[in-house]
């Protein structure tokens, strides 16, 4: 997919089991509005948190530009968290990390045990079923219309440890009856030189093929906008 996307990825819309915000602000700076209700930003801020956390692609500051250092989906989470008056680095010396789950292809989703709490990231398809089926009314209606707007969308959870239960030794065991606390959806603009090259191609004689990991109905969006017509 992002052979047809610039790679400039910005969180514009975040979906919670208690509310929908809207995010606006271009690029990795800071500077940006959340628009969602007073009571829904402590569950925002949290899943900021969580998101930032379990990343290790951040937001930087160079020569008076914010840029992606790292992952430019992970880059994007820290911009939100920053909207947010997040600080990610604050959070990590307070609660460092007790073990952690780097992201696996086959998994598709990563975690960490901090002070008390496994924090968790992943695609929606890895992550939903670990979560309690209660949190996922209405989850996937959410992923449905977000993914079928072209945005990448990623989902967070979290579940407290147990008092007394020790710091889980493997990814299974730490990240079972999690807590949904929401899908992340992200948006990548198309590259304007996008449809001419398809045209291209085809001009030559050539038939074009998007492979991707997104979900269907976000390639296929993308896949539109891109020049791919003909997507199904």
């Amino acid at each position: 997919t992002g052979t047809l996307t610039r790679n400039e990825m910005a969180v514009v819309e975040v979906w919670t089991p208690g509310g929908t915000a809207r995010v606006s602000g271009r690029g990795y700076g800071p500077e940006g509005i959340v628009n969602a209700d007073a009571e829904l930003l402590p569950t925002l801020r949290d899943l900021a948190v969580a998101a930032v956390r379990c990343s290790t692609g951040r937001a930087v500051l160079e020569e008076d530009r914010w840029i992606a250092h790292g992952d430019p989906m992970e880059a994007a989470l820290d911009a939100f968290a920053r909207r947010l008056g997040v600080e990610g680095p604050a959070h990590a010396h307070a609660e460092p990390a007790a073990r952690r789950f780097p992201f696996d292809p086959r998994r598709r989703r990563m975690s960490l045990v901090t002070d008390g709490r496994v924090l968790l990231k992943g695609a929606p398809d890895a992550v939903l079923p670990l979560c309690d089926q209660g949190d996922r009314a209405g989850a996937e209606a959410a992923l449905e219309e977000l993914a079928a707007r072209g945005l990448r969308v990623l989902a967070v959870g979290a579940r407290p440890l147990a008092p007394g239960e020790p710091v889980p030794a493997g990814a299974q065991a730490a990240e079972r009856d999690s807590d949904l606390l929401g899908l992340v959806g992200l948006e990548d603009p198309p590259r304007p030189e996008a449809a001419e090259a398809i045209a291209g191609v085809r001009r030559a004689g050539a038939r074009g093929a998007m492979v991707t990991g997104d979900h269907p109905k976000t390639a296929l969006a993308i896949a539109r906008e891109g020049g791919l017509s003909g997507a199904s």
